[in-house]
Formats: C-alpha cells, sequence, structure tokens
C-alpha cells in the first residue's frame, strides 16, 4: 500500500482534475491525503477515505490568492498588464515564504511515501525537498508543451520576476529547472491531456502525457432546459470559465456575432446577474450563471473559450471544434495546441471584432474545412486512455521506488 499526499490550489479545475485519480488510489487500497488552499475544503470534507488535513492544519492568509477568487476581480486584474504582473509574482513566489513551514508540517503529519502538487505551487516543491519526499507535478494545463519561439505575456511577466524565484529556491537550497511559470520536477511530470495532442512535441525529461482526468460527481449545476433551444440551428457554446468570465465588452461582441450563426448558450457567471450587461439578439441567446459544461458541450457545434485547461480537455473528450481567445496565463499555449492540431481557431482578445470572430465561427461550422471531423478523431483516440488509472498507477510507482532513470535517489 502505498502513501500518497496531494496539494492543489482551490480553483475547481485543479481539483477536479485530481478527483478521479484519487477515487482510483482510494479504490485500490491507497492512503491518500488532501491539503489545499479554504476555497476548496468545502467540495472535498465529505469524500470517504480522503485524510483531509486542512482539518489538522489551518491555511495562512495569501492575499493574493483571496483577490484571485473572485472572477470579477480576476478579469478586472488581467485585463491590466501592470496588475496582471504584480499578481501573478504575488500568486506564485509572494506565497512561499507564509505558507512552506505549514505545507512541512502537513508532510510530517501525513508521513507519505511521495507528494502529488503542481509545478507552479513553489511552496509544496520546497517542502517536499526540505522533507525528503519524490514529488510529480500533475499538470491540466501544458506549459511544458510551448515551443520555444512562443512569445506571449506570461512568459514577459516571468521574465520579471526570474532572478527573484531563483533566489528564493536557492534560499531554500533548492535548485530546479523552469519552462516559464513551471518548475520542471526530477522525478515525474504528468500531462493531464491525451498523448495525441502532444505528440510531436519534445517534452522535458521525466515528463510523461497520459490522458486527462476528468471527473463528473462534483457537478451541482441544475440540469439544462433543452426546451429553449432552437434545436434547428447548430448550438454554439460559450464560457471563459469562473476566474475570466467577466468580460462584459468582448462577451457582447461575441454573442453579436454567434447569434448570427446559430443558437447561442453563454455561461457568464456573475455577469449573469449584472444590471450593466445586455444581451445581443435575447431570441438567440440563452444565457446562465453556470450550466453544466459536459452536458452542453454534448450537443455544440462550436465551443468558444478562453483556453482553460479543463475547458481544453473536457471539449476534446466531446470532439467539439473550439473558437479559442486566450485571456491570461499559458492560455496562449492551448490555442496554439488547438491550432497545431487543427481542431479550432484562435483570436487574441484585442482582434476580436464580430467580423473577425463571424468568420471564424462560419469556418468552424462548415463540414467541409474539417475541423469537426478532426475533433471527433482526437475525441476517439483520447477515449483510449484512462488518463485517471494511468496517473493512479505512475504515483504508485514513484511512491514505491519505481522512478524514472536520473531521477534523484
Amino acid at each position: 500500500m502505498a502513501s500518497i499526499l496531494f496539494f492543489t490550489f482551490q480553483s475547481a479545475s485543479h481539483v477536479n482534475t485530481r478527483l478521479s485519480i484519487v477515487d482510483r488510489l482510494l479504490s485500490a487500497g491507497h492512503r491518500v491525503g488532501w491539503f489545499t488552499f479554504p476555497g476548496a475544503v468545502a467540495a472535498l470534507a465529505h469524500k470517504p477515505g480522503l485524510d483531509l488535513l486542512n482539518a489538522r492544519h489551518p491555511f495562512p492568509r495569501v492575499e493574493s490568492m483571496l483577490l484571485g477568487s473572485s472572477a470579477k476581480a480576476r478579469s478586472e486584474i488581467s485585463t491590466t498588464p501592470a496588475a496582471e504582473a504584480a499578481f501573478i509574482e504575488d500568486l506564485y513566489v509572494g506565497s512561499v515564504r507564509p505558507t512552506v513551514e505549514t505545507f512541512r508540517a502537513v508532510i510530517r503529519d501525513f508521513d507519505p511515501d511521495c507528494v502529488a502538487t503542481d509545478g507552479r505551487l513553489y511552496a509544496t516543491i520546497i517542502a517536499s525537498a526540505l522533507e525528503g519526499r519524490p514529488y510529480a507535478s500533475l499538470r491540466a494545463a501544458l506549459i511544458l508543451c510551448q515551443p520555444p519561439d512562443l512569445d506571449y505575456p506570461l512568459e514577459q511577466i516571468v521574465a520579471g520576476f526570474a532572478t527573484t524565484r531563483a533566489e528564493l529556491m536557492s534560499e531554500y537550497g533548492v535548485d530546479l529547472p523552469f519552462i516559464g511559470l513551471d518548475a520542471v520536477s526530477p522525478y515525474l511530470n504528468v500531462l493531464l491531456t491525451p498523448p495525441e495532442l502532444v505528440a510531436g512535441i519534445e517534452l522535458p525529461a521525466h515528463t510523461v502525457a497520459l490522458g486527462s482526468s476528468i471527473a463528473t460527481e462534483q457537478r451541482t449545476t441544475p440540469p439544462f432546459d433543452w426546451a429553449r433551444v432552437d434545436a434547428s440551428l447548430p448550438l454554439i457554446y460559450l464560457a471563459f470559465g469562473t476566474r475570466f468570465g467577466w468580460r462584459p465588452a468582448l462577451i457582447s461582441i461575441l454573442l453579436e456575432a454567434a447569434s448570427s450563426l446559430g443558437q447561442v448558450v453563454a455561461s457568464i457567471g456573475a455577469m449573469q446577474e449584472s444590471d450593466s450587461f445586455v444581451v445581443p439578439r435575447a431570441d438567440r441567446c440563452i444565457t446562465e450563471a453556470f450550466v453544466d459544461q459536459l452536458d452542453v458541450l454534448d450537443h455544440t457545434a462550436v465551443f468558444i473559450t478562453h483556453g482553460g485547461a479543463s475547458s481544453l480537455m473536457e471539449a476534446i473528450e466531446r470532439g467539439v471544434p473550439m473558437l479559442v481567445i486566450p485571456l491570461s496565463l499559458d492560455q496562449p499555449v492551448s490555442a496554439y495546441l488547438v491550432e497545431r492540431a487543427r481542431i479550432g481557431i484562435a483570436l487574441r482578445p484585442e482582434d476580436v471584432t464580430v467580423e473577425a470572430a463571424g468568420a471564424a465561427i462560419r469556418e468552424l461550422l462548415d463540414p467541409a474545412n474539417g475541423y469537426r471531423e478532426r475533433a471527433r478523431a482526437l475525441m476517439i483516440a483520447a477515449k483510449t486512455h484512462d488518463g485517471a488509472a494511468a496517473v493512479a498507477d505512475a504515483l504508485v510507482a514513484l511512491a514505491t521506488g519505481d522512478r524514472p532513470s536520473g531521477s534523484p535517489p
């Protein structure tokens, strides 16, 4: 029996992509612990067999995490370059000293054989190294796949604090390579994506793509009322996730473009309650704060997305072509991979007009262009991989000493 400790951020994408992996480990009789930022505790509190260590270890107050939990605040930050840069540095680098001793205490308490964390949660990597535990970086975002010549705002932001980050790591005696924002584990880096999506890309040492891991049991949104949808029209679904969705001007343009070409369903979060947001073409646009995304994707012809990791994987799992409009962080990498696989089109936010968005949607809808056919082919390939089982097996192998060649002793 292996003992494996998970560390995650609090966002739904980080939590949900681990749930199926944890289920596989627990069902096989392994001992599993989890420690996370406070916002995710409620979703995990009643999971049978899971040792939720937040009950024994209070989480230090981290202001950047609290600020980032508001969709409106996070979206407003991401549209102001200086604020975005300061926020990202504080979130990933500034949070280390206030939290690292807590993470060390959690490791000593649970006493895991290995740690499963995130390449951006630097404090957990430092804590694992100081406590002598091998650690795996589990990533749904695909920054480790980015081509060296892909220039986007996050790369410039990271370059601005790279020296500070290196000095911080040196302070704790930890020496790691980085690709952009992500630390590369010398033990194991798992990409939660179908290997077909990244085929032909040279990955870092000890890095594998094992398939996606999508949990469904945590979805609590009510069933969508399909009687409201005009089934004679192609369904165009728009969602920008839980953290970047407050983009009223951009969403208005996209709704106007999409509603001229089909029936639109849009998940717009807190904007649903905003009196200042006016929905164009209300006869063609159905807006909700949140919907069951997998249910809607089952009926979708084109998905307009920001390219968040969970949305990307869910669209691939459902074989849906995408119009990707990257808004922040490493979403331009998702856009690059979607265009590389020819399963979608990418537009920069500043390039979005009614005309440009309409042309992209029209191209994606046209069967002659093959986007749907290629997306379906990738879906079929993705379904041959049980990502959750493969990741669980890889973690058990790491925990029991079956480590990749060249990894630390």
